[in-house]
């Protein structure tokens, strides 16, 4: 979710000194169902979607490998499947 554990997380590995975390919040707002809003911070208060104050710099570290060795991963299969070694 936007600005919650996981985004939050991965900037305090990324870009720690932009992280203020002790304006962290919990925010789990509630649209009314069915409605994509053309502007969705009409139903926010503070931004978040989710809950920041879980937000780590070591869950960040654990989230962002996992994301780069994602990212190896189908970049090594898109190369083998360009060489025929599938």
């Amino acid at each position: 979710m936007h600005a919650g554990e996981v985004e939050t997380s991965l900037m305090l590995v990324i870009k720690p000194h932009l992280v203020k975390v002790e304006k962290a919040v919990c925010e789990h707002p509630k649209p009314p169902k069915y409605l994509v809003s053309p502007e969705p911070r009409q139903h926010l208060s503070t931004g978040v979607m989710g809950d920041a104050t879980k937000a780590s710099r070591e869950k960040g570290e654990a989230i962002l490998k996992a994301l780069v060795s994602g990212v190896l991963e189908a970049v090594r299969m898109l190369e083998a499947s360009e060489t025929g070694k599938t």
